[in-house]
């Protein structure tokens, strides 16, 4: 987005040739010839910085403020990730089962490690 404000404000300068001769062949010839002189971007590379440096900021601030007032299940605003690698087939096979009894992953981990705990003798979680 930046580098099309930059690209507009120095181009900007050559609309009104462009107007006047749509294909450029005297603007040209002219420029070349010094009978016209190159028109001045209209703000300067540093303030298009500027411009692009409050875009990310502004960009950041509204991206922050959706994250976090996301809706979030209470076991992700209170818990803790928990990572394990398995095979493909071992979570395609996972989701096979969670379609049949229309069960989410996180249901059927939750019951897989409820029934951990219990073989241990270990408090179930809710």
């Amino acid at each position: 987005m930046v580098k099309g404000i930059a690209k507009f404000v120095s181009w900007v300068g050559f609309l009104s040739y462009a107007i006047r001769d749509p294909f450029g062949f005297k603007t040209v010839h002219q420029f070349t010839s010094g009978m016209l002189q190159i028109p001045v971007p209209l703000i300067n590379k540093f303030v298009v910085s500027i411009i692009g440096i409050v875009i990310i900021l502004i960009s950041a601030y509204f991206a922050i403020r959706a994250y976090s007032t996301k809706d979030l299940s209470p076991s992700r605003k209170e818990g803790k990730t928990l990572i394990a690698y398995f095979d493909p087939d071992v979570i395609k096979q996972l989701k096979l089962i969670g379609m049949e009894n229309e069960m989410t992953i996180q249901s059927m981990m939750q019951e897989a490690i409820n029934d951990f705990f219990a073989k241990h003798g270990k408090a179930q979680i809710t």
